[in-house]
């Protein structure tokens, strides 16, 4: 496969001040190089081809290598303009005239005529560069293209500096499998959510990771025997991966959207927190007025999947049927999710099917297709931070 990858340092000006007009010129150049003639030589057609702006701002220079890594995985399906800025507090990165790295990335498949093209611009900027980012992703991003701002890593969601930030983006992309403080900082994003009022449209990778979980659930309900228990569900247990080899507690933000999104579909009100040995314990109610339990536990797993969801169990009661559903990962490498329903204690069905752990590529690749917000995502982000807000105020008390 033709493969053609050029670079260069732009050299502007010295110090945090960036020569836009030289990163523009210097990108430029490359798209005239000979290796690209040569290419064209060779009866492949270099098409400098880009359908979005990418803009990842990463809070070091490895989350920005990660970012350069995963921008690589989807050139050949979404080729874009990616903008990556590594935050530094190093003097020495500022001390120089190179203001930014530009490169030019070309790809052909085998028996191809035409090698997909996309550009990379690089920058190092300062840690506290908030401020004047906006000024730097403006003129740098192509005009007439959806633009996605890509956070990987802790977003500074406390700082109003960043809300406005993210203005000059068409979507936000956050992972909140990647917060140290899941649940405080999910809140936030909430918050966010509403300041912002879906411009941009925030997004999270770990939304994503829960869709074999969400589908696995519906189609319990599709089944005519199990019908009747989405109305009389009394409890629900969603058990995350707690891996010990960490020695903090695991990230509880897919536990914690996968309720809220229960919640959200079923119009369960928030009632109150409790804090048992193990876990947190929420209690709501339905449109009837009944009373369910919502538990928040974790179990041992693989390092892989600490703060993963490995478990979900819902029972419903009716006054004279019970039921229970069931999902689990199972398996060596715990990729598969096994579903059971038992009615009356005898297990009446059973199913498996394959949802192993997405990179973070493939799911970026997935919110790249979309630029509209996600109601569900925002409706379940909601609920979600009503039940830490129950949870805070029971840590006070």
């Amino acid at each position: 496969m033709p493969e053609i990858d050029l670079s260069a340092r732009v050299r502007g000006f010295s110090g945090p001040a960036i020569d836009l007009a030289a990163i523009e010129r210097d990108l430029t150049a490359l798209w005239r190089m000979p290796t690209l003639t040569g290419l064209r030589q060779s009866d492949v057609v270099p098409t400098r081809t880009s359908v979005l702006n990418l803009v990842v701002i990463a809070g070091s220079k490895e989350l920005a290598r990660r970012g350069t890594r995963v921008i690589g995985q989807l050139a050949t399906h979404h080729p874009s303009r990616a903008i990556v800025f590594a935050t530094s507090n190093d003097p020495a990165d500022f001390a120089s005239d190179i203001d930014a790295r530009v490169s030019t990335h070309c790809y052909a498949g085998s028996g191809q005529h035409f090698a997909a093209c996309f550009e990379q611009i690089e920058i190092t900027v300062p840690r506290d560069a908030l401020d004047y980012l906006p000024s730097l992703i403006i003129p740098l991003t192509l005009p007439d293209l959806p633009t996605y701002l890509w956070y990987p890593g802790q977003p500074p969601l406390a700082d109003r500096r960043f809300a406005r930030l993210t203005r000059v983006a068409d979507r936000l992309i956050l992972d909140s499998l990647e917060f140290p403080r899941g649940g405080r900082l999910l809140e936030r994003a909430a918050e966010l959510s509403r300041q912002v009022d879906g411009c941009p449209a925030l997004a999270d990778l770990n939304w994503g990771r829960l869709i074999p979980w969400r589908r696995a659930l519906a189609h319990f309900f599709d089944l005519p025997e199990c019908r009747w228990a989405l109305d009389h569900l009394v409890s629900v247990r969603v058990e995350l991966g707690e891996s010990n080899t960490r020695r903090t507690e695991p990230n509880e933000a897919q536990g914690l959207l996968y309720l809220g999104w229960l919640m959200a579909q079923l119009g369960w009100q928030p009632l109150g927190a409790e804090a048992p040995e193990g876990g947190w314990r929420f209690l709501a109610r339905d449109g009837r007025d009944q009373r369910i339990t919502l538990e928040l536990g974790a179990r041992p797993a693989p390092r892989a999947l600490n703060g993963a969801l490995v478990g979900v169990r819902l029972e419903a009661w009716d006054g004279s049927r019970q039921a229970r559903f069931e999902l689990t990962r199972v398996g060596d490498e715990l990729s598969t999710i096994r579903t059971v329903v038992s009615n009356g204690g005898e297990q009446s069905f059973e199913h498996a099917m394959q949802a192993p752990c997405l990179d973070t590529g493939k799911l970026l690749g997935r919110e790249l297709e979309e630029p509209r917000r996600d109601e569900l995502f925002v409706e379940s982000l909601v609920e979600a931070s009503r039940l830490l807000a129950l949870r805070q105020k029971r840590s006070k008390a």
